[in-house]
């Protein structure tokens, strides 16, 4: 098909090399070229066992000989233990021989090798930072971004030089984080930048605060990656007496990104450097006083340049006084709670029930996707003995009068479309859609539950009626005596958050700009262009096209077929893009109001696999919600616009909203697809 996520998707280039982000084991490469270890998010469990003595000079081979005091100690323990070892020792065979126990003078000095090495190679005793008691106050930097570079360097100089080793107080290891993406699947908001002003407890902080009198500068961010962790980016005290203000400093930055961002942890570089003693370490009295804030070791990172770095992570800990992390709200989110009722006696449930003529009040189109995937996992769940698997797909036998389609224009045909029967059958040749959840249960408790768990982040005032209302018939097949006495739940949600986007109106935030990453080679049909817009996943597309205002009345069950059309006559073009043509009469932003739709769907069981299913009504809810992001505290103002020059698409009637994944190009049908009206459009 046309809509191939391979032509919408950009090559990113990161810096990653150069980054601060940590290094995983099994992410990390070989390399002669010296470009470093490719930095990517972690996750997972940390290590505890590497410290200082993980780390030494290129020079340093005290390691080897550690080791082969070991290997020859495990020895020793093998024969002791009665030949037996735990695995990943290593064992000697040759030199110890099961029931014969070394003397004690031919194991002192494999004993001996264990001890710590005296002189520099001894662990530095634990540093106690002495702190200021002092209250760290976090104001705003007020500046442009194109004009914080100046403030920067103003500042700079009045930093003392010894906390530059570990801290790197750089210009260029700061625009380097800042401007570097986190992952191809990973997003970040924008940084947010702070002076720091001293005070003692119970005081309050001064009104204006600059380069020239702010007792230090924070910079950090919160990352969106397999967690939501907060970056820093850059923290520095200002004068001589840097070091016991130090721990006052993470005290402030604790309380304040633990109170207002969505992050489960922070993290922060520690570097290596060589020291007046001569040692390639960390500066002592910098990581105690991360320690002592309750900071521990999470894991290494590497540089382009064989520089090394240490991440220090703090963890929320409720129980330790931090506040529950606040929602982390995404910019678009669609979900679909589907219940397909059936029966597993001997009972057939009424064949009219699947009929869209019965959904009285539905209100949008039902989500092919969910409904052919729930209705294969279903099927599969079933015995082969009672041959229902086959009634519902039909490729493994020939009840449907399917099979013989396979060698026909037909087949070919049916073999991209959007048709639920289609879709079990080519469902049926691939893998289980990850993304769709899925459940058999047996009580009306248990679908409330399901449909809380799935809908809850859409709830608006007023909702819990209508959903109420939208589980009665449910409730009543549910009843003893009816149609149906079990429930197949269905679930798939998405979650986006924009590349790109700014807020039209901070003041008033009713509208978002998000730029355009490519628009379609072709006007659609209804004479509107049809705009592919990126997100921060680069799976993950949303596509949006504008209904003409003499568009006749689109039947719930035509939508999905609708939409494939459309993307397949319009195909991304990247030279459409915004970043591209600049000459073109293309819109380069895409204007989208906010919106909230909740609405019962039109479902529909094809009457083939109704009957064979033993299914009763199906009922399905599509919710969707595109919310405002407004800048965070302290990010950096930007430019005003000059009057507005470039062409926009302004969505200010009824449009179309298409979700594509990339994982599913090879089933040409959009992950979602909805049409939202001025109605929807939230004030």
């Amino acid at each position: 098909m046309g809509c191939s996520s391979s032509q919408v998707a950009t090559q990113v280039h990161s810096d990653a090399a150069c980054s601060s982000d940590p290094v995983k084991p099994h992410q990390q490469k070989a390399t002669t070229s010296g470009e470093g270890a490719a930095l990517a998010e972690a996750s997972g469990k940390t290590s505890e066992t590497s410290r200082d003595s993980d780390i030494s000079s290129p020079s340093s081979l005290n390691a080897v000989k550690v080791t082969a005091a070991v290997k020859a100690v495990s020895a020793v323990e093998y024969a002791n233990s009665g030949g037996h070892v735990a695995l990943g020792q290593a064992v000697n065979t040759m030199a110890v021989l099961p029931g014969r126990v070394p003397s004690a003078e031919a194991t002192a000095p494999l004993l001996a090798a264990r001890e710590p090495a005296s002189g520099s190679e001894q662990k530095p005793p634990e540093v106690q930072v002495q702190d200021s008691g002092e209250v760290m106050h976090l104001v705003p930097v007020e500046a442009f971004d194109d004009a914080v570079g100046s403030l920067f360097q103003e500042y700079i100089t009045r930093v003392a030089e010894r906390p530059r080793k570990t801290l790197d107080f750089s210009w260029e290891k700061l625009s380097r984080d800042i401007g570097r993406r986190p992952g191809t699947a990973f997003g970040a908001d924008a940084c947010e930048w702070y002076w720091l002003a001293a005070t003692s407890p119970g005081g309050s902080a001064p009104s204006s605060v600059g380069p020239a009198t702010a007792d230090g500068l924070l910079v950090f961010r919160a990352v969106r990656a397999t967690t939501v962790y907060g970056q820093v980016c850059h923290l520095s005290l200002a004068g001589k007496d840097w070091c016991p203000r130090l721990p006052a400093l993470l005290r402030a930055l604790r309380s304040d990104m633990f109170r207002r961002l969505p992050v489960s942890c922070i993290r922060a570089p520690l570097w290596y450097a060589e020291h007046e003693d001569g040692q390639y370490r960390l500066d002592r009295e910098v990581e105690a006083s991360f320690k002592q804030q309750s900071w521990r070791w999470f894991q290494l990172t590497n540089t382009s340049d064989g520089t090394r770095g240490q991440i220090m992570q703090l963890r929320r800990m409720e129980e330790a006084g931090d506040p529950p992390a606040p929602e982390d709200v995404k910019d678009f989110c669609a979900s679909s709670c589907l219940f397909l009722p059936y029966s597993d006696g001997d009972g057939r449930a009424r064949a009219e029930a699947g009929r869209p003529e019965d959904q009285q009040d539905a209100q949008t189109a039902s989500n092919s996707l969910v409904m052919a995937e729930c209705l294969r996992r279903h099927a599969l769940a079933q015995p082969v003995s009672n041959g229902r698997n086959e009634e519902i797909l039909p490729d493994l036998g020939r009840q449907e009068g399917l099979p013989e389609l396979e060698e026909s224009p037909a087949a070919d045909a049916e073999a991209s479309s959007s048709s639920v029967p289609a879709l079990v059958r080519r469902l049926r040749k691939r893998r289980s859609i990850s993304m769709v959840n899925s459940k058999d249960v047996s009580s009306v408790q248990d679908c409330e539950m399901w449909a809380t768990n799935c809908l809850q982040a859409y709830r608006a005032p007023g909702v819990q009626a209508s959903e109420t209302a939208w589980l009665a018939p449910l409730t009543s097949e549910l009843e003893a005596g009816k149609d149906a006495a079990k429930v197949f739940c269905g679930h798939l949600q998405i979650c986006a958050n924009w590349k790109e986007f700014e807020v039209e109106t901070p003041a008033d935030p009713s509208w978002v700009r998000v730029p355009v990453q490519a628009f379609g080679r072709h006007v659609s049909n209804t004479g509107g262009q049809v705009a592919y817009l990126a997100t921060e996943d680069d799976d993950v597309f949303i596509i949006v096209w504008s209904l003409p205002a003499d568009e006749p009345v689109m039947s719930h069950d035509e939508l999905y077929a609708y939409c494939q059309r459309v993307l397949r006559d319009c195909p991304p073009d990247a030279d459409t893009g915004a970043g591209e043509a600049a000459e073109s009469s293309c819109a380069k932003e895409v204007i989208l109001p906010r919106f909230h739709l909740w609405a019962p769907a039109a479902a529909c069981v094809p009457a083939p696999i109704l009957e064979a299913g033993r299914f009763g009504q199906p009922r399905e809810l599509l919710a969707a919600r595109l919310a405002l992001r407004l800048p965070p505290r302290g990010a950096l103002r930007k430019r005003p616009r000059l009057q507005q020059t470039e062409p926009v698409l302004k969505m200010e009637r009824s449009f179309v909203v298409c979700v594509w994944h990339a994982s599913l190009d090879d089933l040409e049908v959009p992950l979602f697809a909805m049409v939202v009206n001025p109605n929807d459009f939230s004030k």
